[in-house]
Parts: structure tokens; C-alpha cells; sequence
């Protein structure tokens, strides 16, 4: 029902080009929505490249599901109330970032923000898509790493270098805390971008800190990570 009466237009189409091949990824952009009569504030633009993808399919139902966990907010809160106050104090963004790319590789991030009015706080969430174009294939952390060569342990000191670094001013934080607060498991790591010199680690609210910390990002050298990454992973970043 929610997916019959959420129903978003206008539709602009953006064009953003992949380096070496007349590959195309378009940026689908919807603002200013209206749902049974009542204006929302909501602005979402995500990616779909050109041909059909398991990377469209895999963007396209994150964002339906970001959307419907907007509404459920809205009507959980307040079901019986007039919720045209509700809509227009009340907010849902949804873009994204290009980590990085090559003529058969994508890694990019897609951020969801939304407000609900009369909620404590609104949410932040960032959830990351790999993908290369050959095989059409969506690629998880465990995908990128050679079997049993405790990459997952290199990996969690790593992360939490780079984190005691950015957040030296916490002194509730130092690289000791962070260890003992990141498990060394794929899981952990599920949000990640892959570039050609760095591996991004992302996390969300309450994964490894609290929430009035926020998304906080991780960045690893890939050089550092040379022995541990699959050769084809090596491959496709070049």
C-alpha cells in the first residue's frame, strides 16, 4: 500500500559519464513530493547506470525501503493526527557519492537523512555498493579478501589508528577503547569504498560509537593492504 500511494515526480535525469567507456550512470533526482494531497519536504537523487544491473536493483530497493521507513516514522507517531503539520515539518534527503570508478568498476556511497517531527533526533545512515561491470556482480568486504590470511584483525587495528587519529580531541577515546569497540568480523565492515589508494570503512550511528558522533569514516592505504586483497581485486582498481 505504502509503495501504491508513494509515488514520486517530477523526474529529472542527470548524466555522469564513466572514465573509458561510453558507459553512463544517470542520477535519478525527485524533489518536492506530494503524498495524498499533503506537501513533504523530500529530496532524493541515487544512481542507476545505463543497462539493467543488480547494482540498479540493489540501489533502487534501498531506496523504496529508506522510503517506506520514512512513512512508518510518520504514521507510527502520529496516527490519528491531521499530518499535514507532520509533512511540512518533517524531512527525508537522499543522495549519494562517488567513491570512485573505472570503466568496469563502481564503488559509491548513498546517504540517507531523514527528520521526523517530534522526534528526539532525526537519523543518518550511509550504505556503500561495489560493483563491477564484467561479471555484474555486487561485491562483499569478505569478496575482496584472500580466505585465512587474517586480514579482518589487520583490518580492525588499521580502523582504529585512523580513528584515534581524527578523534584525538575525545579523550573518553583513545586507540585502546576504539579496539575494544570494533569486532574483527566481515560484518563490521559491510559499508566500505574502494579506491585506487585507499579502502573507506564506513560506520552509522551506533555501530561502534554513539549516535551524537555521527557516520564516521575510516581510511586505509591499499599498499598497506596489497598482501591480504585478491589479485583481481588489485586488477580492477588499476
Amino acid at each position: 500500500m505504502i509503495q501504491k500511494i508513494f509515488k514520486l515526480y517530477p523526474i529529472v535525469y542527470l548524466i555522469i559519464s564513466f572514465n573509458s567507456q561510453n558507459l553512463l550512470a544517470k542520477s535519478i533526482c525527485v524533489k518536492n513530493n506530494t503524498l495524498m494531497n499533503k506537501k513533504m519536504n523530500i529530496d532524493i537523487e541515487y544512481p542507476q547506470i545505463s543497462i539493467p544491473s543488480k547494482l540498479n536493483i540493489a540501489i533502487t530497493k534501498l531506496i523504496n525501503q529508506e522510503k517506506s521507513f520514512y512513512l512508518k516514522c510518520l504514521n507510527y507517531d502520529y496516527p490519528q493526527k491531521n499530518t499535514s503539520e507532520v509533512y511540512q515539518n518533517s524531512s527525508l534527503n537522499i543522495s549519494y557519492n562517488i567513491d570512485y570508478q573505472t570503466s568496469n568498476f563502481i564503488s559509491l556511497a548513498v546517504y540517507s537523512t531523514n527528520s521526523v517531527y517530534g522526534s528526539a533526533h532525526g537519523s543518518d545512515n550511509v550504505t556503500t555498493f561495489n560493483y563491477t561491470l564484467a561479471d555484474d556482480k555486487l561485491l562483499s568486504f569478505q569478496n575482496c579478501f584472500i580466505p585465512k590470511s587474517n586480514y579482518l584483525t589487520i583490518i580492525k587495528n588499521l580502523t582504529a589508528t585512523d580513528l584515534a587519529k581524527q578523534l584525538a580531541k575525545e579523550k573518553t577515546l583513545n586507540i585502546n577503547t576504539i579496539k575494544t569497540l570494533i569486532e574483527a568480523k566481515n560484518k563490521t565492515f559491510k559499508n566500505f569504498s574502494l579506491t585506487k589508494t585507499q579502502l573507506i570503512i564506513y560506520f552509522n550511528e551506533y555501530e561502534v560509537f554513539p549516535y551524537f558522533m555521527g557516520i564516521q569514516k575510516a581510511n586505509i592505504a591499499i599498499k598497506t593492504l596489497k598482501k591480504y586483497l585478491r589479485p583481481e581485486i588489485l586488477n580492477i582498481l588499476k
